[in-house]
Formats: C-alpha cells, structure tokens, sequence
C-alpha cells in the first residue's frame, strides 16, 4: 500500500503542470476577445480585423494538433511533455514579448500563428 502511495505523488504533480499548461494556454487563446477593442485602438485596425488574431491563433492550433500527435506517437511520453513545456515556455514567452513591441499587424498575426503552433504542441502530447 505504501508503493501505490509513492507512485501516486508523482502522478499528481504531473496532473498539476498539465492542468497549468492548459490553463495557460486556453487563457492566453481568450483573454484576447476581451482586449480587441483595446488591441484595434493601439493598431490603428478596426475591431474585425484585429479578431483575426483569434483566428490566427486558433487556426494552427486546430490543425496542428493531430500531426503532432501522429508525428509523436513512438516518443516516449515522459521526454516529449518535458520538450514540450519547455519549448512552450521559450516559444510563448518570446512571441508574446515580441507580440508587445509588434506595432504592426502583420506581425502580431504571424508571431500568434507560432505560439498556435506550440500551444498545439502541449493538447497533443499531453494526451
């Protein structure tokens, strides 16, 4: 009974940094809608057109997803979420500095289109 205790610890705390990344990823996929209004005033776009940086983001994201898992599928679970996670926290973190100094539309709609791209990464391998 004490082994199955010990095994338990670190499924738990692996459950925890899944739920985090996905967490952080859907909120950072959302909280956008919030701020278009904001986003298109200090672009100079109008409210429609900077939501295409839902789109841009969702985009990737949806097709994204099955190839890395497909493309994963004989990788050991344990190293790819860790690869993942770090990429996504390179990736995520980059991009979104860049997103903030952007300035230009074309811009904020590629670096989303890469952090689309890696959040895809975690739903796929996570699974």
């Amino acid at each position: 009974m004490l082994e199955q205790g010990n095994r338990r610890q670190p499924i738990v705390l692996h459950v925890l940094v899944l739920s985090v990344g996905s967490f952080a990823v859907g909120t950072g996929a959302f909280v956008v809608t919030g701020v278009l209004p904001d986003i298109a005033r200090a672009l100079s776009l109008s409210v429609a057109n900077a939501g295409l940086l839902v789109t841009v983001f969702a985009v990737p994201f949806a097709f994204g997803s099955p190839f890395f898992v497909s493309a994963a599928s004989g990788v050991e679970r344990r190293r790819l979420l860790g690869t993942a996670l770090v990429l996504q926290a390179l990736v995520f973190g980059s991009a979104a500095a860049a997103l903030a100094y952007a300035g230009q539309h074309a811009l904020a709609l590629m670096f989303l289109a890469v952090v689309g791209i890696n959040a895809s990464l975690i739903y796929a391998w996570g699974q």
